[in-house]
């Protein structure tokens, strides 16, 4: 990296300092490139996967650039033993984000009933609603 390069940061969790972290965004369908357009990265509903954490602000740490020393090189695999499907790990990478980000979502939507079902008087409601929260 040359002097002139800015400095690589990450957001980490404020609670437990985990890079695991997914931010809310809006984002479009390409038809063209069959992809997700990310359109706008919103200002809150942020989470964290690793401790569960929702709505938190990111705190922005710096990355440490590392170089690939001798004894890195030589664990490279093979270029024959290295060729996969592109395809099937770009799905991968797709579907892990995914995953992250709609277990992060189920974390927050659970949150969010569960402060609902704290305010709830009726009974019987109340009862039911206990209910569906035990089975989640």
């Amino acid at each position: 990296m040359s002097a002139s390069s800015p400095r690589k940061r990450k957001p980490v969790c404020p609670n437990c300092g985990s890079d695991d972290v997914l931010a809310d965004a809006a984002a479009v369908w390409d038809v063209d490139t069959q992809t997700w357009d990310i359109t706008n990265v919103f200002d809150s509903g942020h989470a964290c996967s690793a401790c569960g954490a929702a709505s938190i602000t990111f705190k922005w740490m710096k990355v440490a650039e590392s170089v690939p020393d001798a004894a890195d090189a030589a664990d490279t695999p093979s270029t024959a033993a290295s060729h996969r499907n592109d395809d099937a790990i770009e799905f991968d990478d797709v579907a892990l984000r995914q995953i992250r980000f709609l277990v992060g979502t189920s974390r927050r939507a659970l949150e969010e009933a569960r402060s609902y079902f704290d305010e709830m008087t009726d009974t019987a409601k109340r009862a039911e609603a206990a209910q569906l929260l035990e089975e989640a």
